[in-house]
């Protein structure tokens, strides 16, 4: 509102502005109320984009289920018919996924603090969560068991890796061939870090787990000055793309043991965007790179790594998360919504469609060739795909 500049002197003109001021003040109210109500409005659409056309008209999904589930689904993993879900302030929740076309929950497990993140690790009976400041590791069974915590500072994405090595059980007091698991995290401030989990004994389920100073080194990858967003695996554990943001993906080499010493950084490649989450098949990375769609970088070569082509769409600002199986991959846009390719041709995916559903948080294939779509808005959606 314009402040009334009184131009007349005289006590009467005076009173008349102040007048004026007042008749104008309901008025203005009303308009900062629509004002703020505007903003308010807009904010869960981040983006709206005019959404793009896919190459041929037809629908490339059916909706088999959509479930909604007790709080909003940050995350989840899957192992056999069963869905874990991060639930934000509802904690773990487990949901039976044996018909696709009727999911249900069966099992909560509430935590203090708000789970974002979820990784399975069916080879150790493990489910780590990641939390505000830790990661809690539980024992899978009918119902989740706590057994102990690592310590993180920002931790943005990580992945679990079985791993072998001879361990000494300070249970049975002797030194044994132990499948324990290795977790890779990308850190927004330490950049990688590794850690081992490894069970105290050979017992089938292990009797205890444990992670400590004795059981688990660490490595800190500098990452030319840059925080790590994103991390996936090359073939092995031994190779690692790292998603550095404004920097693109670095390609890292890692040794048998978590080491400082034993840990190289092989190349790097910019992307247009900025790069976060990652996926490698078959000699190709795919990247959600953020403002910049889907990025797709050839690593056959890790010491040179190539990028071959890249999809974006105007107003498409958020590309955070991709998952792939076979010729099917989809990207997921913060808040627009999950994106489809066909890769018939790896190197250059081809756009095929979208489901514009809003603020989607991750996706996952099942071994069956669905794809389990979590969202603010829906909750948990199984699409099957028809290309």
């Amino acid at each position: 509102m314009k402040r009334v500049i009184q131009m007349n002197s005289s006590d009467g003109g005076g009173e008349m502005q102040y007048m004026m001021r007042s008749k104008r003040y309901p008025v203005a109210g009303l308009v900062l109320l629509v004002s703020l109500f505007a903003l308010l409005a807009g904010c869960g659409s981040q983006n709206d984009p005019d959404l793009p056309t896919a190459a041929t008209p037809t629908q490339p999904y059916m909706i088999l289920s959509s479930t909604t589930t007790r709080g909003i689904a940050n995350d989840i993993d899957l192992s056999g018919d069963k869905l874990y879900v991060a639930e934000n302030g509802h904690g773990i929740t487990r949901y039976n996924i044996s018909n696709l076309g009727s999911p249900f929950l069966e099992y909560q497990y509430s935590t203090t603090q708000r789970v974002e993140y979820i990784r399975l690790a069916p080879w150790n009976n493990l489910l780590v969560a990641g939390m505000d400041d830790r990661f809690q590791i539980f024992l899978l069974g009918d119902t989740l068991t706590y057994t102990t915590f690592i310590e993180y500072l920002e931790s943005e994405d990580f992945v679990m890796i079985p791993d072998s090595s001879q361990q000494f059980s300070i249970v049975d007091f002797e030194t044994k061939d132990i499948v324990g698991t290795r977790v890779l995290r990308a850190d927004r401030l330490e950049g990688v870090v590794g850690t081992y989990i490894y069970p105290d004994s050979t017992s089938n389920p292990p009797d205890e787990y444990r992670v400590g100073t004795d059981l688990f080194e660490r490595v800190r990858a500098n990452l030319y000055g840059t925080g790590a967003l994103g991390i996936a695996t090359i073939d092995s554990f031994y190779t690692l793309a790292v998603g550095l943001k404004d920097v693109g993906v670095g390609i890292l080499q890692m040794g048998e043991i978590i080491g400082a010493d034993q840990t190289s950084w092989l190349s790097d490649v910019d992307t247009p965007g900025e790069a976060t989450r990652l996926v490698h098949q078959n000699g190709y990375l795919y990247v959600a790179d953020g403002p910049a769609g889907l990025t797709v970088i050839d690593v056959t070569s890790s010491a040179n790594p190539v990028v071959t082509s890249n999809w974006t769409y105007p107003g498409l600002g958020h590309a955070n998360q991709v998952a792939v199986q076979g010729n099917h991959l989809v990207l997921v846009d913060r808040f627009d919504g999950a994106f489809f390719f066909d890769l018939a041709t790896p190197a250059e995916p081809e756009f095929v469609g979208l489901y514009d559903v809003r603020e989607p948080t991750d996706a996952l294939f099942v071994e069956s060739g669905e794809l389990i779509l979590s969202s603010v808005t829906e909750g948990l959606t199984v699409l099957q795909l028809l290309y």
